[in-house]
């Protein structure tokens, strides 16, 4: 590709991102849509952000004075196009929370029958937090360290043997029985970024998101695809 080809093509995708950015993202006018996205949403760009500001510069330049006698002032490396066509890719096509969820098949689980001790055993060795209860792949509950704290706190007489089931703590194990947690449903379409700001909207508000459980449509009642939490998101924060 020739030097002026490599001008053109660079203002070319330059234009396409821009108006790509602003489409799918609520840029301030007062911003150049390039350089904020290396600087927003999230981590998503952050990698890239240096160059994309370079990039920002350079497109300033070719623009306020194109060409001297046919030629540019600046000539837009293979490198910097081959940026500009990823992040434009990337904007348009913005990485699913499916695909960085924990698949179902990975999700340490159990049902309303199952022992407790077993799974508490389990979740010790394994540093588990928290464990879905299921229900034909539909979550009917979740198990964690605060159940069993509030289990304690709320009975006067506490055994749990080799007999005692998840049936047992029925009242604690709702989604919306954690007091000191909260629990979300989203659809399968739904962004990492959308993830990822929900996590950072909750943290602003003092609400602990313990697990985003992904479902086809986002209802609690369809089965579960796969599950997110913080640690999932934690680069992306």
């Amino acid at each position: 590709m020739g030097k002026s080809d490599n001008a053109s093509e660079f203002l070319d995708l330059y234009r396409k991102l821009e108006g790509c950015i602003r489409e799918h993202y609520d840029v301030p006018e007062k911003h150049g849509p390039v350089a904020w996205l290396g600087r927003n949403p999230g981590r998503a760009f952050r990698s890239v952000a240096g160059a994309l500001k370079y990039c920002a510069e350079v497109r300033n330049l070719l623009s306020h004075q194109e060409n001297v006698d046919g030629d540019y002032a600046v000539e837009p490396s293979d490198s910097m196009l081959t940026l500009l066509r990823n992040t434009l890719a990337a904007v348009e096509n913005p990485p699913k929370a499916i695909d960085h969820a924990v698949s179902m098949q990975n999700v340490f689980s159990a049902t309303a029958e199952d022992c407790v001790r077993p799974v508490l055993r389990e979740m010790a060795e394994k540093c588990y937090t928290h464990v879905p209860i299921l229900e034909d792949g539909i979550v009917r509950g979740v198990f964690s360290e605060n159940t069993l704290l509030s289990y304690l706190y709320g009975e006067e007489i506490v055994c749990i043997d080799g007999e005692t089931t998840f049936s047992s703590l029925a009242a604690l194990l709702p989604v919306d029985a954690h007091a000191s947690e909260s629990f979300r449903f989203v659809p399968r379409t739904i962004t990492l970024a959308e993830v990822a700001e929900m996590f950072t909207v909750a943290m602003r508000r003092a609400d602990r998101i313990g697990m985003v459980f992904i479902t086809h449509s986002g209802k609690p009642s369809e089965k579960v695809l796969g599950i997110i939490t913080a640690w999932d998101v934690a680069a992306y924060l």
